[in-house]
């Protein structure tokens, strides 16, 4: 993994990403396209950004960039941090046998 791919080997934030964003902007500026994540409608001229689909949304059916809103994107971050935080904080059976 190179620090220009993510784990998928997905370019981040370079040409293939901007150009899959230019071919979204009609369809999400006039409104009515799905968020991925939370499967409501991005309403017309709302911020919103081009976002890489997890597992999830990859079961879902979702190719690997969709448009979603801004603040369902920007969550994603707090989100992880707190499952990551619950899974330490959870107590794992010993290994002693």
């Amino acid at each position: 993994m190179s620090r220009h791919h993510d784990r998928y080997g997905q370019h981040i934030y370079g040409t293939v990403h901007k150009k899959e964003r230019s071919r979204w902007v009609r369809r999400v500026r006039a409104g009515g396209v799905l968020c991925w994540r939370c499967g409501h409608p991005i309403p017309a001229g709302a911020r919103w950004d081009l976002g890489h689909v997890d597992e999830d949304g990859r079961d879902r059916g979702f190719p690997t960039r969709y448009p979603e809103h801004r603040s369902c994107n920007r969550a994603t971050v707090t989100i992880l941090k707190k499952k990551l935080a619950e899974a330490a904080a959870t107590p794992r059976g010993s290994r002693e046998w």
